[in-house]
């Protein structure tokens, strides 16, 4: 019983933000650079985000770059 309620999770908790070069920019799921455009299509990752693995909410914004 006492093994059985203190087991550590066996899944991860996190997980990373699926984002790719030419993905549109959103405000919701990115935070881009002081030197990037205001809108359009991701031309660099700095950072990747991370996610909650069960419930997908974002828990850290990815940092990117628009330049296009």
């Amino acid at each position: 019983p006492y093994t059985t309620l203190f087991r550590s999770n066996d899944a991860p908790i996190l997980g990373f933000q699926n984002v790719s070069v030419g993905d549109a920019f959103d405000v919701d799921w990115h935070i881009r650079t002081q030197n990037s455009k205001p809108a359009g299509t991701i031309s660099k990752i700095l950072l990747t985000g991370l996610t909650n693995a069960f419930t997908g909410e974002v828990i850290k914004k990815a940092v990117i770059e628009i330049t296009d």
